[in-house]
């Protein structure tokens, strides 16, 4: 079947350093074991789906029924072998990911485009998550709670009424605010200008439709990601309409944050994260529903024209 024998490797990528999803749309955080990679690596003779089973294995702490199903399809002489590419763009779901390599201590980082219409989508357009040195930092918090009332209420193009609750709205992703309000959520985004050489990878996302026509005429969110230290350059170019706008760029964070100036200092056990800004960015924290997990705004008023809203995580 065609894409058969390569489907190992969205699971590959999408996967970070940490064991955990990308978790966009309704998906878990919580990277489950699946016997299938090993049928994947058999069947296919494919080294690396190889790897990548043994990997989620051992991130799962798989239990007894899948490592006695992964028995039956066990390859044999196949040696394990991580994959040779850093950086992965998989258009159907338009998620791109890139990271510095392929052990528990990389740092790795996933955006992405495409639409919030799907019937488990949550409003995350345009958003990403980041890990650096094996610790995540910006989080996307995963499935919803479908008990929550109201959760199935309203219409994808009027009033979802799950993106108004946590962890389903825009407030809950890496996204972006204007004058308070969230993207369209009829909007589409396409990922495109990925240039990658050997140290650096840029990937650009046009999010033009986002927050079209209203106070925003465009809005392209653009990725620089050292594949040697992990370092990640956010910038979000926005042309506004009005003469005074109101941007914000909130950010699920895990760990402790002090805000110092124009930057915020995250730190988590040992570990530490600087996301540094610049000149005119206002920072402010609150809890998240979620206990582990924290909301960081940048806040930022703009005058009519383009800006370039530059963010350094290192």
């Amino acid at each position: 079947m065609p894409g058969l024998e390569q489907s190992w490797a969205f699971r590959a990528h999408m996967v970070g350093p940490d064991g955990d999803f990308h978790a966009f749309a309704d998906s878990y955080r919580e990277a489950p074991f699946e016997p299938v990679l090993f049928w994947l690596a058999q069947r296919y003779r494919q080294p690396s789906a190889f790897w990548t089973a043994l990997r989620d294995a051992d991130h799962s702490g798989a239990a007894f029924g899948p490592e006695a199903r992964s028995l039956l399809f066990a390859p044999l002489n196949l040696e394990p072998k991580s994959p040779e590419a850093l950086c992965a763009h998989f258009p159907s779901a338009d998620v791109f990911s890139g990271r510095t390599g392929w052990t528990s201590s990389d740092s790795w980082f996933s955006c992405k485009g495409g639409d919030v219409q799907a019937p488990h989508a949550h409003h995350d357009l345009g958003s990403f998550v980041y890990v650096h040195q094996g610790q995540r930092w910006v989080d996307d918090p995963g499935a919803g709670d479908y008990s929550v009332p109201g959760y199935w209420n309203g219409r994808p193009d009027t009033d979802m009424m799950r993106w108004q609750t946590w962890p389903c709205g825009a407030d809950a992703h890496a996204s972006l605010l204007v004058d308070g309000r969230a993207a369209n959520p009829l909007a589409r985004g396409a990922i495109h200008d990925i240039v990658e050489t050997d140290d650096l990878v840029k990937v650009s996302v046009d999010l033009d439709e986002a927050h079209g026509q209203q106070a925003l005429k465009s809005w392209t969110r653009s990725f620089s990601f050292n594949k040697s230290n992990g370092q990640l350059t956010v910038c979000d170019r926005v042309e506004c309409l009005a003469k005074s706008t109101s941007i914000a760029r909130t950010f699920p964070c895990r760990g402790r944050a002090e805000i110092k100036a124009q930057s915020v200092h995250l730190s988590h056990g040992e570990q530490s994260l600087l996301i540094q800004g610049h000149r005119g960015d206002h920072w402010s924290h609150s809890p998240a529903p979620e206990g582990t997990l924290i909301i960081a705004q940048v806040h930022r008023d703009c005058s009519q024209g383009m800006h370039e809203l530059t963010l350094q995580f290192s």
